[in-house]
């Protein structure tokens, strides 16, 4: 008798939690699983290569911070010329 008990006691609340449902499925939808991912052109790949490239550098040593906000500089010059910025009601140059 104490058995059956002991098993009705244990086994209540799982009983209970399996009738309910799932109790997340009250919070709203599930976010999803990974974010989309991030296609590049291949030359935005390549301007990130050489920012990565830079950075390890500085963080191995082989670069001062001087010589590398300077290549930064380079590339942001660069990038520049090759897509300048268009702001509206700028006149178009």
């Amino acid at each position: 008798m104490a058995f059956i008990l002991a098993a009705i006691l244990v086994l209540a609340p799982f009983v209970v939690l399996m009738l309910a449902g799932n109790p997340l499925d009250r919070f709203g939808p599930k976010p999803a699983d990974d974010p989309p991912a991030l296609v590049l052109s291949s030359a935005e790949q390549a301007r990130c290569e050489v920012e990565g490239l830079l950075v390890r550098r500085l963080v191995a040593g082989e670069l001062d911070r001087a010589a590398y906000r300077e290549a930064m500089a380079d590339l942001a010059v660069r990038d520049a010329r090759s897509r300048p910025l268009r702001v509206p009601g700028d006149p178009t140059g």
